[in-house]
């Protein structure tokens, strides 16, 4: 396999081994309509921060990630292949905002997007907040 996020990513579930420097995130935040952002580190850390609609504070929430559960996350990010990007571009519609998933394994990156108004019919992002 070439030096990738995938090939990077099937190691992890491979080895079992969870580099500390893996950093995954998903955001649906937006600055009218809030939303939510969890980023999750493979030292095990995981941060939560939500805003309501309107709402000027963000409520944050840490916690720590068992490995098998950031196992189980890596294997559903393979499964969706969530590194690439499948919806088109295209100019939004008024008051639309996009969901936003970055993965970092400290070699490789990636970032992606989805109309967050898609999540359910797309199912992949919606699966992995």
């Amino acid at each position: 396999m070439d030096g990738s996020i995938e090939s990077d990513l099937k190691v992890i579930l491979e080895t079992r081994k969870i580099p500390p420097e893996l950093s995954i995130t998903y955001s649906d935040l937006h600055g009218l309509w809030g939303g939510t952002k969890v980023t999750i580190t493979g030292a095990g850390s995981s941060e939560i921060q939500e805003r309501e609609t309107y709402e000027p504070q963000l409520q944050t929430l840490k916690s720590t990630v068992e490995q098998e559960q950031l196992l189980a996350l890596v294997k559903l990010i393979v499964d969706l292949k969530a590194w690439e990007q499948r919806t088109p571009e295209r100019q939004p519609r008024p008051d639309e905002s996009r969901s936003t998933f970055t993965i970092n394994t400290g070699a490789h990156s990636s970032a992606i997007w989805e109309w967050f108004n898609d999540l359910e019919k797309d199912q992949r992002l919606i699966q992995i907040k």
